[in-house]
């Protein structure tokens, strides 16, 4: 009788641990090759709005947090001063970034719904080196 219950425990456990790992889907980008110390890729947060058509955009703004991680792999102080300020500064390794809407801000409408999308003011530039960033949305402002 045991047996039979711990059977169908595992099983159970077993079941989830499948259905779970099956809905997962991939985060990860497309690896970025290119770019070089003159003519450095240039990488940008782009914010897009959805909302049904004939809907006024709403005033909001959009704060994100992007974090220096690493150079080459290297962590070290030394190694992340080495990049370029990824937007305005708040400390030797973290800045932030904002998109701002309004209702001035038309953008398109197809099928019943209007997309406004807008780019980080500044563009994070990369250059031949691996550079990886953190990158946090804050909470909406409005």
């Amino acid at each position: 009788m045991k047996r039979t219950k711990t059977l169908k425990v595992v099983l159970a456990l077993a079941l989830a641990v499948v259905l779970c790992l099956g809905s997962m889907t991939s985060a990860l980008a497309a690896p970025v090759t290119g770019g070089t110390e003159g003519t450095p890729l240039q990488a940008a947060i782009t914010k897009v709005l959805e909302m049904p058509d004939g809907t006024t955009t709403p005033t909001a703004s959009f704060t994100f947090d992007v974090t220096k991680v690493s150079v080459d792999g290297l962590t070290a102080a030394a190694d992340l001063a080495t990049m370029p300020a990824l937007g305005t500064v708040a400390s030797a390794t973290t800045a932030t970034q904002t998109i701002s809407f309004t209702a001035a801000d038309a953008g398109t409408s197809a099928a019943g719904l209007k997309t406004v999308s807008k780019e980080t003011p500044e563009s994070m530039c990369t250059r031949s080196q691996s550079r990886r960033v953190l990158i946090q949305r804050r909470q909406a402002k409005r």
